[in-house]
């Protein structure tokens, strides 16, 4: 029978003191939790939750892909009862994946998988600034942050960062937040953009960036 004795698991990542990373900067003596990134589907399910647009339903078909000529794997058009269920409800095939799991080191299952490998690559980054899905998601989020808060600047600011981070925004973030948020709006409306229009594609911009934090 096996004992959890270790409380590391329940401590913080962020180092707690500077002498603790002087005296062990890699963390052998496990003095606090060591920073573990989220599976492909986690990342993927958590935008979906943020969002507000995670289909909860269990069960049923499972949600189709295509491959496009581009190279992109991305969900079938003609899906769309379930294309926003978990991604354990993806279409499992052997030749591919869907791209933005893949990109989080999804493994294929033509061979065997015993354990996964966990990557940290520039492509990670690109795809969460430029896929079609996340930006989906950036935009449902703003929506449900006007919808929620019904005010803009630090309120809108304070509720994104709730819902996004699940914590509050610190003093040098709420205000660096609301100041780009404003800028942001008021070069929409010099594009001749509605006001309503201008807040809420500056809202989306911000939005976006949490999601790639």
């Amino acid at each position: 029978r096996l004992m959890m004795t270790s409380s590391v698991y329940r401590q913080t990542s962020r180092p707690a003191s500077e002498r603790g990373v002087a005296t062990d900067p890699n963390n052998q003596l496990l003095w606090r939790m060591r920073l573990r990134r989220l599976d492909s589907e986690a990342i993927r399910d958590s935008l979906l939750a943020v969002s507000g647009a995670l289909d909860g339903r269990m069960g049923g078909p499972p949600v189709l892909l295509d491959a496009r000529p581009d190279g992109m794997v991305v969900i079938a058009d003609k899906e769309t009862a379930g294309r926003h269920k978990r991604s354990v409800y993806l279409l499992a095939r052997r030749a591919y994946n869907l791209s933005l799991l893949t990109v989080f080191d999804q493994p294929l299952i033509a061979t065997t998988c015993a354990r996964r490998d966990t990557s940290a690559v520039p492509l990670q980054s690109l795809a969460l600034l430029n896929d079609r899905f996340v930006a989906e998601q950036a935009e449902r989020l703003a929506g449900r942050v006007t919808l929620d808060s019904g005010a803009t600047g630090e309120a809108a600011v304070r509720l994104a960062f709730r819902l996004a981070l699940a914590r509050a925004p610190n003093p040098a973030e709420l205000k660096m937040c609301t100041k780009g948020l404003a800028k942001q709006a008021e070069t929409y409306r010099a594009a001749k953009l509605a006001a309503a229009d201008a807040d809420r594609k500056a809202l989306t911009q911000l939005c976006h960036t949490l999601l790639n934090t």
